[in-house]
């Protein structure tokens, strides 16, 4: 016999993970198409990794594997880089910041921007020392290390923006 909250919860997962792909793919578009932008040149912000991080560090929502390897194959193919760097990417930001005893100093918003730093730079360095290794290419460093200075400092940014948010809410609820 099935359960049917088993069934809904079911459901309720596979919409989840649909909605989220969905906003996440075209977030990774938008980052693309921040690339035609003459100030950004060849290498724009990584704003998914910066919401993949707060989703899991904020709002304790962890998106699944497969969902992080699909986006990251699809952005691979779309970019016509290597395949396989961003699902290692995305992977390796998610699992950093979920398992991280480092991280789970969260109290105000300079420890969250020292765990975002430290999780975003090691997994960088990661994918670019595998990539530097199948390549046998060393990658010009102005744009790569604009990536990182811009991801850094968009990070600030968006999280006040989404307390900023939550604070709304909160005031919009006890007002109710």
């Amino acid at each position: 016999m099935i359960k049917y909250t088993d069934f809904t919860y079911f459901f309720y997962r596979l919409s989840i993970n649909c909605l989220l792909f969905l906003l996440l793919f075209f977030l990774m578009d938008f980052e693309r198409s921040l690339g035609y932008f003459s100030i950004f040149n060849s290498s724009t912000p990584s704003i998914i990794s910066i919401l993949i991080y707060l989703l899991i560090r904020k709002l304790n929502f962890s998106p699944s594997n497969i969902l992080l390897f699909i986006l990251g194959i699809l952005n691979d193919v779309m970019s016509g880089v290597s395949l396989g760097f961003s699902s290692m990417f995305l992977l390796l930001i998610k699992f950093q910041a979920e398992n991280l005893s480092l991280l789970k100093l969260n109290k105000n918003h300079e420890q969250q921007w020292f765990s975002f730093t430290f999780i975003f730079i090691t997994t960088f360095l990661i994918v670019l020392l595998i990539n530097v290794t199948v390549n046998l290419n060393i990658p010009d460093l102005n744009p790569l290390l604009f990536h990182v200075g811009t991801t850094l400092i968009l990070f600030p940014i968006i999280n006040s923006g989404l307390d900023l948010i939550f604070f709304i809410t909160r005031m919009i609820k006890t007002n109710s």
